[in-house]
């Protein structure tokens, strides 16, 4: 399996891959395996270049295949604790997010299970990376998480079927939804303002790229804050899957490579904690999990 990530090296952006559990300089693995130029003239170097490039699922599926069939013994690997991770995606043409899309999360809330996508924005200054910190705002005390499967977009498109929309995706990787409540219900449920504000989307820190054998639609989710489970569930228990998302999307809009959709989350919010609301605070450390992609990790400050 090839995740995909982007760092920092002496101030300039670089791609990483993690295959199989190992992490290597996409640099490295360009010159120990002689990629051709035609190949590497397509791959996305920098996290804020896929929305530039026409295709950036067929070019990375190109090297996954290579990646497999090749013997990697002997390449070096880089140190995961020591890396300076940027979000796996930058200045996005758009941020999708989901509400009440776990049928236990809309029962915590005492709301009805939407009947079509409950669909918002948020803003590219939202995104940031894998031990970045979650920045809480003057103007706001009540501030909650929601982990969340992103799907990220591989290719242009427009109008497709949910049977198709798996040829889209370039990959799969995770989010924070991070919420004001008390803006959020300050602006009348309006949720863009309360859901917008600076570092409010870490993401990352890896892409799985997208294979026919995955199925994004049975993966345990899971949130952590300080060492304390908050929620815990499962992808297919979504009331709709990523497939029928990406499709429903793409009738309203025109989606491009870099696009972020992200699914909705589980139920175990801070905002409906059996003890009282649980809101986040200085100090505090967020993880999130979800199976077979990895943990995204930032603390609160």
């Amino acid at each position: 399996m090839l995740r995909i990530f982007y760092y920092t090296m002496n101030g300039e952006p670089k791609l990483g891959l993690n295959f199989n559990g190992k992490i290597f300089s996409y640099e490295d693995v360009k010159k120990f395996l002689s990629l051709e130029k035609k190949l590497c003239d397509r791959i996305p170097t920098r996290p804020d270049l896929f929305k530039n490039i026409g295709d950036a699922l067929t070019p990375f599926m190109e090297l996954n295949r290579k990646l497999s069939d090749k013997n990697l013994q002997g390449l070096k690997e880089l140190d995961f604790n020591d890396l300076k991770f940027l979000p796996p995606i930058l200045d996005p043409s758009k941020i999708i997010c989901l509400g009440l899309n776990y049928a236990d999360h809309a029962k915590e809330l005492g709301k009805p299970l939407p009947s079509q996508l409950n669909l918002f924005s948020k803003t590219p200054n939202t995104l940031i990376a894998h031990r970045d910190t979650i920045r809480i705002p003057s103007i706001s005390k009540c501030i909650d998480y929601e982990a969340e499967l992103a799907i990220v977009i591989g290719r242009k498109c427009k109008n497709i079927t949910a049977s198709e929309a798996e040829k889209y995706i370039l990959g799969y990787t995770i989010m924070n939804d991070v919420t004001a409540r008390d803006l959020e219900f300050k602006d009348g449920l309006q949720w863009f303002r309360s859901k917008s504000l600076d570092t409010f989307a870490p993401i990352g820190p890896f892409i799985l790229i997208n294979t026919r054998e995955f199925n994004p639609n049975n993966l345990r989710i899971r949130l952590w804050v300080n060492g304390e489970l908050r929620q815990d569930s499962n992808t297919n228990r979504m009331v709709f899957n990523c497939y029928e998302i990406v499709a429903d999307v793409s009738r309203d809009l025109t989606l491009l490579p870099g696009d972020i959709i992200s699914t909705g989350t589980p139920p175990g919010i801070g905002m409906t904690r059996k003890n009282g609301e649980e809101y986040l605070k200085p100090g505090d450390v967020v993880k999130i999990e979800i199976e077979k992609i990895g943990c995204l990790e930032n603390s609160v400050g």
